[in-house]
């Protein structure tokens, strides 16, 4: 099995999606900006089968910017990985990527998973 043409052909496929998202965007059609979204989830999902996460993140900043709904989705899943890296989330996050504009809004997500455990953790 060759993994390099694996992780391009889904780095295509999200480019994809990317495209879509940004034109679903741009003429305003939510039903189709939510659909565009649950195939560009599912394409994250592969690549972070295929590639490792620091690897994604640039990939994601540059073919997200068009779409302010994947941009978020991009960033969410972005900070499941931080989450899960050996590092402190924030750190990993700054450490692996150079959009400044989408780490605010990773360690956004970091802080609201983090609000939603403690929450959990008071309810019990």
């Amino acid at each position: 099995m060759n993994h390099g043409s694996s992780a391009a052909q889904t780095l295509e496929h999200g480019l994809h999606w990317c495209k879509l998202g940004a034109l679903a965007d741009k003429v305003g059609v939510d039903a189709l900006s939510t659909v565009v979204a649950a195939q560009y989830e599912q394409c994250l999902e592969e690549m972070e089968s295929n590639i490792p996460a620091a690897d994604i993140v640039s990939y994601i900043c540059e073919n997200t910017r068009d779409s302010s709904k994947l941009r978020k989705l991009a960033a969410k899943k972005y900070a499941e990985a931080a989450m899960t890296s050996e590092w402190e989330p924030k750190s990993w996050v700054r450490a692996t990527s150079t959009d400044a504009t989408f780490n605010v809004q990773v360690i956004k997500e970091i802080r609201a998973h983090m609000r939603n455990l403690h929450d959990q953790a008071d309810a019990i």
